[in-house]
Order: structure tokens, then sequence, then C-alpha cells
């Protein structure tokens, strides 16, 4: 997307200064010029003689739209002397933002940050699917401070995992946080992180590698029940103390009052004293 003005001027430079007022350039470096025609004197100051005449244009690309819709946004937050550069690639879009009084634009453990870089997401990849740029905002060096902590973080987790041989679950963190933490535990030996849990309250867990140590990565999704834990649904379930255990109880007693008579029944038939060895054979 191109935006342009043409303007005319005695001399270049007054055409070029008013075409920059015409297209109302947030920076005069962003905007390129193409001389249409250059200025000619009339002759014996009479005769013919035309001015000057230059288009300026500018190339809207994803960062620039990035940029100006996060100013803008800055702006309605009340917040002024807050400066924007703009680092572009065809893969990602960096702004970085300096100034007085930047802790609004932080917020508690950089959530206004990350709000912020999500809506210039939003806004700056809506129409270009195949184009899809990357949104980095940085604020002063909060960035590097929080990787920083974050780091140091997952080396002292991984040695309380590796001490008591237990899982160590972390605080909820977003996707930015929690690939820090997982690249800081790939250099750690022994030790190993995924991530449990969705949306907000998803987070990191540092677990031992060790046999022993109840390491019980989930193997599946499936496996993790709606609370988070394991899957319950496979359990026997429990027998109340109800009529069933009652009713064995009971005939127990009875069979067991009754154990004489159970005796009798028990007791092998005597034959008859008259009675033949083989009764089928004497028929005959």
């Amino acid at each position: 997307m191109v935006r342009e003005a043409i303007a005319t001027g005695s001399t270049i430079e007054e055409a070029k200064e008013a075409a920059l007022k015409e297209l109302n350039a947030v920076e005069q470096e962003e905007v390129k010029f193409e001389i249409i025609d250059i200025p000619q004197k009339k002759t014996f100051g009479l005769f013919g003689g035309s001015p000057a005449r230059v288009r300026a244009y500018i190339e809207i690309t994803p960062g620039i739209r990035a940029k100006a819709y996060l100013e803008k946004v800055i702006s309605g937050m009340g917040l002024s002397g807050v400066e924007t550069l703009l680092k572009e690639d065809e893969e990602s879009i960096e702004l970085t933002l300096t100034g007085e009084d930047l802790g609004a634009l932080i917020g508690r453990r950089g959530e206004t940050l990350d709000s912020l870089q999500y809506l210039v997401g939003l806004v700056t990849n809506r129409r270009q699917e195949s184009d899809y740029r990357r949104i980095v905002i940085h604020v002063g060096d909060y960035r590097e401070k929080r990787e920083k902590a974050l780091s140091g973080l997952a080396l002292r987790v991984s040695k309380t995992a590796l001490k008591y041989k237990r899982n160590q679950i972390l605080e909820p963190m977003n996707p930015y946080e929690r690939r820090i933490v997982h690249n800081a535990v790939q250099d750690i030996e022994g030790v190993d992180s995924w991530s449990i849990g969705d949306g907000v309250h998803r987070r990191v867990v540092i677990g031992s590698r060790e046999k022993d140590s109840g390491w019980n990565k989930p193997r599946s999704s499936e496996h993790i029940g709606r609370t988070g834990g394991a899957d319950n649904s496979r359990r026997p379930q429990q027998r109340s103390q109800g009529s069933g255990n009652f009713r064995r109880d009971r005939d127990f007693h009875k069979k067991d009052n009754r154990r004489g008579s159970f005796a009798d029944d028990r007791a092998p038939k005597k034959d008859r004293a008259d009675a033949p060895l083989y009764g089928r054979l004497d028929k005959e």
C-alpha cells in the first residue's frame, strides 16, 4: 500500500515541503521523493517558465502500520514524551519505546506490555495471512532483565528438582516467558521441562529424569483431567458401608448358628446292611 501527494513550488525544496505537508507524514525519513518537473525560469523574465513538481510517497509496510497503531494507543493512555523506534524485516517487527515514566506501559509483571504486544500483532496481521510478522515490543531494558531473572529461576528450581527428586511447578507464564524457561532447562543436565494447563493458567513443570524421582510427564493430553490431575475415570468405585456388607455378615452368622445342621448334611450316608454290593448287577 502506498500513500502519495504531488505538490509544486518555485524550487525543488519548496515543492518537497509542500508535498510533505499535504501527505501529513509522521517522519520525514519514511518519505520517498520523485522529481517530476525541474523548475524553468522565464525567458527575459517575461515568457515561459514553470514551477517544480515533486511526488512524495510512503510505502505503508506492516511495520509502519504497527508503529502508527501503537503510538495511537499510547496517546490514548495519556502518555507523552514516548519515542518509538522501528526495526523491521521479512519475519518480525521490533518496536522499542524510550522515554520517562515507562512503568505504565509495563504493568505488573509485564502484563500491560504483553497486552500491547498482543493487540499490535492482531492489528498488523489482520489482513495479511500470507505475510505474517511476529511483533516484539521492548520498553527500555525490561525484556533483558526479565529474561535474566527467568533463567536464574530455572536454574534454582532445577537444582531443587534434582535434590528432592520431585517435580517443581512454576507460576503461570505467557508463551514468551515459558520459552525462556524451556531454553534455560535444556542446558541443565538431568532435568527436563514441559507445560501443563490451558490459556492464562498454563505453566512450566521442571522434573528430574531419574527413574526413582516420581517423574510423571504426561504421555498425552487425554490423561489429564479437567483439574489438571490424573484421570480418575478408571478407578474402581468404592463400596459404601451399606446393605451388601451387612447381608454377607448376616448370612455368615446364620451359617455359624446352624453349624450342627450343616455338619449333619455334610456327613456320608450309610447303606443298609442287606443292600447288595453292586446294585445294577444284582438286578440281572
